[in-house]
């Protein structure tokens, strides 16, 4: 492996982002074919593509982990540093947010023009520019602080193992229920009566959201600047 160029394509194996790609698009169309079954035997009150943004989540979170618990590994194994990986890391997990986040809006807007086709007004927005100035941003973040707290989980596991577990888990949950709260999905703090909405303002989530995917990072920084890698003599 070539440690002083790389590809944000082929990284961190080549054919991953276009695995994600058409996992989206397997998905979505599981998903139309939900709400047009729903728009024809009832009717449809909320955002059936909302309600399916759960599955997405876990696998952002499930994508960090395996970055972190999977590749690290191998990228110091084949000539790369520590601190290389946590870097490339680092701009794969913006540019895989920003990714999901536009594929989970382009869902949106589908599902959107699907209901306009049908008559049905979309309850999350009457206009199409409205939906991805409110649900860009915020995905965006969503998935960036899961995939980090992915990493960080992944990375308490390589490094400490079971206690490792025992701190970031805890944080993990922390950080992705004030940065849902603050964005006001309420997807975790719903459940424990939790609630940061009432801020109101998207601007403050955004910030929140922001912290959070640098806390989450900077734990795994910290975890792996210099955990041993077995198998790599380093």
């Amino acid at each position: 492996m070539n440690t002083r160029t790389w590809s944000i394509a082929r990284f961190p194996q080549e054919g991953a982002n276009a695995f994600a790609v058409l996992l989206w698009l397997g998905y979505f169309l599981l998903i139309v074919g939900i709400t047009v079954v729903v728009s024809m035997t009832g009717t449809v009150g909320e955002s059936i593509w909302g309600n399916a943004t759960t599955l997405p989540r876990w696998f952002a979170w499930g994508t960090g982990l395996w970055l972190t618990g999977s590749y690290l590994r191998l990228h110091v194994a084949h000539g790369s540093t520590r601190r290389e990986f946590l870097q490339r890391s680092t701009v794969y997990l913006v540019a895989f947010a920003i990714l999901l986040g536009c594929l989970i809006t382009l869902g949106f807007l589908l599902e959107w023009a699907l209901y306009a086709a049908t008559g049905l007004r979309h309850p999350l927005a009457t206009e199409p520019a409205a939906l991805v100035t409110q649900i860009l941003p915020t995905y965006i973040l969503i998935f960036g602080v899961w995939s980090a707290v992915g990493t960080l989980v992944a990375a308490g596991y390589r490094r400490l193992a079971g206690t490792g577990l025992l701190i970031t888990i805890p944080v993990g949950v922390a950080t992705v229920v004030l940065t849902e709260d603050a964005l006001d999905t309420r997807y975790l703090g719903k459940w424990i009566g939790f609630d940061l909405s009432l801020i109101g303002s998207l601007p403050v989530g955004v910030a929140i959201g922001v912290a959070g995917f640098l806390v989450a990072l900077a734990g795994t920084w910290a975890l792996c600047r210099d955990v041993a890698v077995p198998g790599t003599g380093v």
